[in-house]
């Protein structure tokens, strides 16, 4: 198993600590960097059972739903370079900001700040944009993955934040 902070294999047991708000599954050494996440021990007997009226019916357990997030409906990743793309299709077409934003029934502010780069898309107005112009602006994560491949280590988060001390 490989740690998710450092990156480094995890000798004997991983720890669940919590660091800037993420849980994490980290080595010995990266656990002193959050605080240490106790999860309550597995009972050795059934689970417990809620209190019921006496003679009445069991009380029915609610269902444990896990909760979807953003990442969940995730296609890919946007693309770095979805400004330049955006603005690229637009100026091929032969359109204005202006143009494009009444096409897709969205402000003109709005186009522009997307073509600067000050505004990341969300789903649906980059869905819009897309069919428009006739362009992605996803990078699927198997792309990532074909060009990673000649590479022998991967990105962890350790890579990625800094710690202060």
């Amino acid at each position: 198993m490989q740690c998710e902070l450092c990156g480094g294999e995890i000798r004997g047991a991983p720890r669940t600590v919590h660091i800037e708000g993420a849980e994490l599954r980290v080595c010995v050494p990266c656990s002193k960097y959050g605080t240490e996440v106790q999860k309550p021990r597995a009972s050795t007997g059934s689970p417990p059972q809620p209190p019921r009226k006496m003679g009445g019916p069991p009380v029915p357990q609610p269902v444990q739903r896990r909760r979807r997030d953003l990442f969940d409906r995730m296609e890919g990743d946007l693309a770095e370079d979805y400004a330049d793309r955006i603005r690229r299709a637009r100026v091929a077409k032969g359109w204005t900001e202006k143009q494009l934003a009444l096409e897709i029934m969205q402000k003109e502010l709005l186009i522009k700040k997307v073509e600067k780069g000050d505004l990341v898309p969300e789903e649906e107005l980059r869905k819009k944009l897309e069919e428009v112009l006739g362009i992605s602006l996803i990078e699927s994560a198997e792309s990532e993955v074909k060009s990673s491949k000649g590479k022998g280590m991967t990105t962890t988060l350790g890579d990625i934040i800094s710690i202060k001390k």
